[in-house]
């Protein structure tokens, strides 16, 4: 999955369900893997454990009691969503060592750590992850989930989330992003059946405001299933409705038009200040597109005979990278694979892109401070990540770590490191890997 370490483009999502399976709302639908990209996104859904009442949320758990207060009051229990008032006192980050220069999460054994996806960003100095956890012995099925958005030194913000009864379903979409959440929530009505969304913004100190409410008429059925925050707009991917709408101003327009979203294909949304970029999976080539609130989409770059993937923009340096294919032949693979830049411009007609690098086969990658990485495998190395420079196109590979998986994903990069998520195996639980910058060599 594509992840953006912009200071206002990345996102991080989490997905928190409860009630009963919302059948036939899975836009994640498989087809077919390209760059390694994620076609199946994890819309969360559980499939409605027993009801175990109401939730606990004034329980006295002494010191470390995180002090959970409801986010809405007028939800049904089973759809309550609650904040921690100190969200210091759920995930505490400790690190050990994986090598030189190399620093992973360690386990605490009194929970279970996963990705439901792996986000996290960088605000040029320090890193930012987003994970869940739940009670060690448990699963989010049976035990209330928490979901963090945690630095490297503590967790800034925290949601917990109830499994409750069959008859309703709430999904709840959240998206962090340099100091703040934009969550969403689906709430299915038990008496009509029908979604109330809303949309609200939550900064990691301060109240929440409330930005929409969408009616189920305006997104019939559909999932907002992923997105990104601009500092004037978020953009939202609606599946399998197949659009890709604006929030900005109190209002949700749809803005993708005729190169909008593919039902059921991520459209790797990024947003910059007010402008949205997508890639449109519709046909053999794969052009970037871009949109803004009340306009409908329009191609910001296109190479006949070529897939334009793995974008990301930069809102510190203005940039734009992206992997250019020629020739695929399936599976994520093509006859030449190559990296290009641009300095980020409003009309597309200004856009003068730049080779960079030729590339081989791998993941789709994460842009910041000047450098492109990526997961790939190398057959005399094994699984690691490779940092292009974007300035000199020079590369550095990082080997794997025994007893660690990586997850496919770059968290973050800044001026000192990168990091990537990653699994402690075999038991499979959640970490994250940084590797200082200046332990590597570029050649």
């Amino acid at each position: 999955m594509f992840l953006r370490t912009t200071a206002i483009g990345l996102l991080a999502l989490l997905v928190l369900a409860c009630g009963d399976d919302a059948g036939g709302m899975d836009a994640g639908l498989d087809a077919g893997a390209d760059l390694g990209r994620d076609m199946a996104r994890d819309l969360g859904r559980d499939t409605g454990p027993p009801d175990l009442g109401p939730p606990d949320v004034g329980a006295d758990l002494g010191p470390d009691d995180p002090e959970w207060v409801a986010v809405w009051d007028d939800l049904p229990p089973s759809c309550a969503m609650e904040r921690a008032t100190h969200p210091e006192r759920t995930l505490v980050p400790v690190w050990g060592s994986c090598g030189e220069g190399c620093q992973y999460l360690l386990p605490d054994p009194r929970y279970h750590r996963d990705y439901n996806r792996p986000v996290g960003w960088s605000d040029g100095e320090t890193g930012y992850f987003v994970m869940r956890q739940v009670p060690a012995g448990t699963t989010t099925v049976t035990s209330a989930q928490v979901n963090v958005v945690a630095s490297i030194a503590r967790t800034h913000l925290a949601l917990r989330s109830q499994p409750g009864p069959n008859d309703r379903v709430c999904i709840w979409t959240a998206y962090a992003g340099q100091g703040e959440m934009f969550a969403t929530t689906a709430y299915i009505r038990e008496s009509a059946g029908s979604f109330e969304w809303r949309a609200v913004r939550m900064p990691f100190v301060g109240p929440f405001d409330y930005v929409v409410t969408v009616p189920d008429e305006d997104t019939p059925s559909s999932v907002l299933q992923a997105g990104a925050l601009g500092s004037q707009v978020y953009a939202v991917e609606v599946q399998p409705l197949a659009q890709i709408f604006a929030i900005a101003d109190g209002t949700m327009t749809p803005m993708g038009g005729a190169l909008g979203a593919v039902r059921g294909i991520p459209q790797n949304e990024m947003a910059i200040g007010d402008t949205a970029l997508w890639e449109a999976w519709g046909g053999a080539d794969i052009p970037i597109v871009y949109g803004r609130p009340g306009t409908p989409g329009a191609i910001y770059h296109a190479v006949e005979g070529a897939r334009l993937i793995g974008t990301d923009v930069d809102e510190d340096t203005g940039t734009i990278a992206w992997t250019q294919g020629y020739g695929y032949q399936g599976s994520g693979r093509y006859e030449r694979l190559e990296l290009w830049a641009a300095d980020f411009v409003r009309d597309p007609d200004d856009l003068e892109p730049r080779w960079v690098a030729g590339l081989g086969t791998g993941n789709s990658g994460t842009l910041d401070g000047g450098q492109y990485a990526r997961l790939r495998t190398l057959p005399e190395r094994g699984r690691g990540i490779e940092v292009v420079d974007l300035a000199t196109g020079r590369a550095a590979f990082i080997d794997p770590i025994e007893g660690i998986a990586y997850r496919g994903e770059v968290l973050w990069i800044n001026q000192t490191e990168i990091a990537v998520a990653a699994s402690i195996i075999p038991e499979i639980e959640a970490t994250v890997v940084r590797v200082r910058l200046d332990s590597l060599t570029f050649e």
